[in-house]
């Protein structure tokens, strides 16, 4: 078992009709802390092509085809994949979702201790090339389950670190995600604001509460935070006793989840 960092990010550009965009999302999938991402697919109706080398040119590419739904990159120890990431390009529209989160970034990365900064500036940078409208940062203790988390899904699963009220979380953020653009489905290690969100919330009361390590102002639209310095710390307590306080602070907007059964 290998702990795995899990991000999220929903988002509403049309990749496919923003070339400059989507180079820019290439660059940052390119960066040295994305390297174990060796295979390059295009995705199409749900499925991947035949994978290729990857590239800034050739990862832009798929973004900005018209014919495919996105990119997908990831890699492979033996046969068990050991990180994913996965970028919708806007082809397929979710008329039901609201326009800014219609689409998703979702990675799943193996946790180096000593590259998790870098992971998480890229991850902000893609927050803001992206314009993100919702998304979070979690780790689990191996890929299968991050990779859930990443793909937006909640299956609870008993492990030390992760309450039942986060599990009542992360249930009702897949559940409800309609709701994820003004409304946070609970916090994870760490969590993007969006302009939905920033408009319910005081930043200022946000940073002075101290129940943050990290409060970010990425764009005049978006925020992020980190609960804690570590991200270790989301594989055991320490995560979970800060959250009480994070979700008194973030109350205004955080969803209503106490009803939500985990059957």
């Amino acid at each position: 078992m290998e702990p795995t960092l899990a991000i999220h990010l929903k988002f509403g550009l049309h990749l496919v009709d923003e070339p400059l965009v989507a180079s820019s999302v290439a660059e940052i999938l390119s960066r040295p802390c994305f390297r174990v991402l060796g295979r390059l697919y295009a995705r199409v109706n749900g499925q991947q092509t035949h994978h290729s080398e990857p590239s800034v040119l050739a990862i832009a590419r798929h973004l900005t085809n018209s014919f495919v739904d996105g990119a997908r990159l990831d890699a492979k120890e033996g046969r068990e994949f050991v990180a994913l990431c996965e970028i919708e390009n806007g082809t397929r529209i979710r008329e039901m979702m609201p326009p800014s989160i219609r689409y998703a970034a979702m990675l799943a990365i193996p946790f180096v201790e000593d590259e998790v900064d870098e992971v998480v500036s890229a991850a902000c940078d893609l927050a803001v090339c992206l314009q993100a409208g919702n998304g979070y940062i979690a780790l689990e203790p191996r890929f299968g389950w991050a990779y859930e988390i990443a793909l937006g899904r909640a299956r609870p699963r008993e492990r030390s670190g992760v309450s039942i009220q986060r599990f009542q979380e992360r249930r009702g953020r897949s559940s409800y995600d309609d709701r994820l653009v003004t409304e946070l489905g609970g916090l994870e290690w760490g969590t993007f604001l969006g302009a939905g969100h920033l408009a319910r919330v005081d930043l200022e009361a946000v940073r002075a509460s101290g129940a943050f390590a990290r409060v970010v102002q990425l764009s005049p639209e978006l925020v992020y935070l980190q609960v804690t310095a570590n991200a270790a710390d989301d594989l055991n307590n320490e995560l979970e006793e800060r959250l009480v306080e994070a979700r008194k602070v973030l109350a205004s907007v955080l969803m209503r989840t106490a009803y939500i059964s985990l059957a």
